[in-house]
């Protein structure tokens, strides 16, 4: 299996676009945290795809993996990430409530 590093290093994470994420109103580091609590197996995936830009076939070619297991948990990762984010925002709808 092919060695390839995590988004968690710091000149990996400055691919990202910050502007993109400000658009859409989370801050940037907010975002980088939570991709980066997801299992490694998701994040890598996650990373692959939605960062780098890598199709579903490149990553499994390169993780020896199918390219239906790639989708999988590229799907699973963008669902844990979405109930993240609406649980940051019930908490936070919550606080300005009060």
């Amino acid at each position: 299996m092919m060695h390839i590093s995590s988004v968690t290093d710091n000149d990996q994470a400055e691919k990202i676009p910050e502007e993109e994420f400000i658009m859409s109103g989370y801050a940037y580091e907010d975002l980088l945290t939570m991709v980066q609590s997801l299992a490694p197996r998701y994040q890598l995936i996650f990373n692959l795809y939605a960062i780098e830009g890598y199709s579903h076939k490149e990553i499994a070619t390169m993780l020896e993996i199918s390219e239906g297991t790639s989708k999988s948990q590229y799907s699973r990762a963008r669902a844990i990430l979405k109930n993240m984010l609406e649980e940051k925002e019930e908490l936070y709808n919550e606080r300005v409530i009060r």
